[in-house]
C-alpha cells in the first residue's frame, strides 16, 4: 500500500466514525415521538427540524466516509494505477452521492411518497448528476 493509500483509508474511516459517533449521539438524546415530519416541514417547531436536520446529517457522514473507503479500497485492488490522487477525489466524490442518496430515500419513506418509480427517478438523478461530474 502506498502512502496516499494509509492516509485515506485513516481520514475516511475516521470520518465513518465520528458519522457514527454522531448517529449513535441524535438516536440516544432525541426522542423520536416528538419529531413529527410532517410538522418539521412546515417548520412548525425549530427543534425538532434540527433533531431531523442532525439525523440525516450524521447518516450522511457515516455513510461518506464508509462508501468512500469502500469505492477506494475496490478501485485501489481491482487497479493498479499510480494516480491514486484521482482515484481518492473520485471515490469521495462518489461516497457522498450515495450518502446524499440514501438519506433522500429515507426522507422520502419519512414523508410516505418513497414509490419505487420516484426512488428510481432519484437514482437516475444521481447517476445522471455523477456522469455530468465525470466529464466535467
Amino acid at each position: 500500500m502506498h502512502k496516499v493509500d494509509n492516509k485515506f483509508f485513516v481520514v475516511m474511516g475516521g470520518i465513518a466514525v465520528l458519522g457514527a459517533i454522531l448517529f449513535v449521539l441524535v438516536l440516544l438524546l432525541t426522542s423520536p415521538y416528538k419529531t413529527n415530519i410532517i410538522e418539521e416541514m412546515s417548520f412548525g417547531k425549530g427543534v425538532n427540524f434540527l433533531n431531523l436536520l442532525f439525523f440525516y446529517g450524521s447518516l450522511i457522514i457515516l455513510f461518506t466516509g464508509f462508501f468512500s473507503s469502500f469505492f477506494f479500497w475496490i478501485k485501489t485492488a481491482s487497479n493498479s494505477e499510480n494516480n491514486l490522487y484521482s482515484q481518492a477525489v473520485m471515490s469521495f466524490r462518489r461516497g457522498i452521492l450515495m450518502g446524499i442518496l440514501i438519506c433522500l430515500l429515507l426522507v422520502m419513506q419519512s414523508l410516505r411518497i418513497f414509490i419505487w418509480w420516484d426512488a428510481l427517478l432519484v437514482v437516475g438523478m444521481i447517476i445522471l448528476l455523477e456522469m455530468y461530474l465525470m466529464v466535467k
